[in-house]
């Protein structure tokens, strides 16, 4: 039996993923924000949202032929694609700020995004407090890292 849906996007302490070798077209791991590593090669995957995953170091997407999104929060020079140019989908668009839905590669801004909670450098949810580094996660999947100095 294979999986062909997995959310983990509550497991905020989450540091490494393995779900390679199933039938996953659908990943949400956007509540990971401790995840350093993902292992999700051999899937079925058309896009992979890794916007609100600020720790990433290594990602394994080979081997999903219709992958053709990957939306990150950093510069995706600084991830270790483990053999990327071997056999990702070469029609794969790899950046901070994609549309993975539609054809055009600029990403609708709105000011009207809603709050959805303020986590710590470790995923922790937590009050606005000064002098610590807090990251702000909006419903439209946007993050924001503020640091308040008094």
């Amino acid at each position: 039996m294979f999986l062909d849906e997995l959310d983990v996007s509550q497991n905020t302490f989450l540091s490494e993923l393995r779900c390679n070798g199933n039938q996953i077209n659908c990943l949400n791991v956007s509540g990971c924000l401790s995840l350093y590593e993902l292992f999700c090669n051999n899937n079925f995957l058309t896009q992979l949202d890794l916007s609100t995953n600020i720790s990433l170091g290594t990602v394994d997407a080979r081997g999903n032929p219709l992958l053709d999104c990957i939306q990150t929060v950093t510069n995706p020079t600084f991830i270790n694609w483990v053999d990327a140019g071997t056999d990702l989908n070469t029609n794969c668009s790899y950046g901070t700020i994609l549309n993975c839905s539609g054809t055009t590669s600029i990403q609708e801004h709105s000011t009207n995004k809603e709050l959805l909670k303020v986590t710590d450098i470790l995923g922790q949810d937590i009050k606005e407090k000064a002098n610590t580094s807090l990251f702000y996660i909006y419903d439209d999947g946007t993050v924001e890292k503020r640091i308040v100095i008094e």
